[in-house]
């Protein structure tokens, strides 16, 4: 027993050694960990004001560009891009802006607009919708290599596989390549989910290239 009492004396006195040795470290070792901890909580809710902060800003453009306040719109956009350029709000934003100009007739600074956001719009549905407005917009401005060039990027279509074949109808037809059009607009029209709105416009598209072709509409 008196044994294992001096056992656990020594034990004990080798853990106060080892403490007056390495508290200090040990301190900070435990200092650094809560300060991670809680220095991680403030960052994420840092990141949350900041998306919400960022949301705010998009839905006051948004609403501007709907209500037609060029003005209102471009100045929001500026606090936007000034404050939270590299977030998907930016992004977001340079969409509306686009549509904004189109709608005032000035195509040059949509693309700009288009093209800013198509390079920063990351993978996933953003990059698709910021592809296939850019897409329309340079077929309309006779752009057609660019257009090409930029069809021939998309590696994997998914969902967006029937707009990408419309476009590629689109395409040939500015080309004046009407049986490729026509093709394309079938496809098109063989992958199109159900009766959706957009159906009618494909099949007017697929008839006229057909007519324009000669080869009579489907």
């Amino acid at each position: 027993m008196a044994e294992s009492f001096k056992t656990d004396d020594e034990q004990a006195e080798a853990i106060k050694k080892w403490l007056r040795e390495n508290g200090s470290a040990l301190l900070t070792g435990i200092m650094l960990g809560l300060a991670a901890l809680f220095g991680g909580k403030a960052w994420l809710q840092y990141q949350e004001q900041q998306s919400m902060a960022a949301s705010n800003l998009y839905a006051q453009l948004s609403n501007a560009v709907s209500q037609g306040e060029s003005a209102v719109a471009t100045s929001v956009h500026e606090n936007l891009l000034n404050e939270y350029a590299g977030s998907s709000y930016a992004v977001l934003a340079a969409l509306q802006i686009a549509r904004l100009q189109l709608d005032e007739d000035n195509p040059e600074a949509a693309q700009a607009q288009l093209e800013w956001a198509y390079e920063r719009a990351g993978d996933g549905p953003l990059k698709h919708t910021a592809r296939v407005r850019l897409l329309r917009l340079l077929i309309a401005r006779d752009e057609l290599d660019r257009a090409r060039a930029l069809l021939d990027e998309v590696s994997e279509r998914g969902s967006y596989a029937v707009v990408y074949l419309e476009l590629e109808g689109d395409l040939a037809m500015a080309h004046a390549d009407y049986a490729t059009a026509r093709t394309a607009y079938e496809a098109a029209l063989a992958a199109y989910p159900g009766d959706l709105p957009g159906r009618s416009l494909l099949e007017a598209k697929r008839d006229d290239a057909a007519r324009v072709g000669g080869e009579g509409a489907a």
